[in-house]
């Protein structure tokens, strides 16, 4: 069983330990993957760095997953990958880069429950167990 068929968020965070290309390959292969690598390398983040930063933009590419904006078209990791590309475009670090990709998940997961999705709903908890403190401090305010 590989990464893309997890079930549940600890299952994905399992996975990712044991094959990171197949997570990588599957929900970090579009366009706006290819520019947010090119803005890491850009700024000459280290391969950890760029490493964590794919991490986050697959964790967030499999919770979004079928999820659309309001306009009922747009895919939700558009915006996201475009916030954090245009912060590492701006000059900010990896870190914060980070904290554009996840930082609606929380919001944008909230409804999970009664959409039959309860497996992908986003706590700070969650947040903090995949990123550390940090993350979650940095999505606190979109969960009160």
């Amino acid at each position: 069983m590989n990464v893309q068929e997890a079930q549940s968020v600890d299952e994905f965070a399992s996975r990712y330990q044991t094959n990171s290309k197949d997570l990588i390959d599957r929900y970090c292969a579009d366009d706006l993957d290819r520019e947010l690598l090119a803005a890491c390398a850009a700024r000459e983040f280290t391969p950890e760095q760029v490493e964590h930063i794919m991490y986050v933009s697959a964790f967030t590419s499999w919770v979004m997953e079928g999820e659309v904006r309001k306009d009922k078209i747009t895919p939700t990791i558009i915006s996201l990958k475009e916030i954090a590309i245009g912060l590492i475009q701006a000059g900010c670090d990896a870190t914060t880069a980070e904290f554009g990709l996840i930082h609606d998940t929380i919001e944008d997961t909230e409804k999970f429950d009664e959409l039959g999705k309860p497996e992908k709903k986003v706590t700070a908890q969650v947040i903090e167990k995949l990123f550390g403190a940090a993350h979650a401090k940095a999505t606190e305010a979109k969960e009160a």
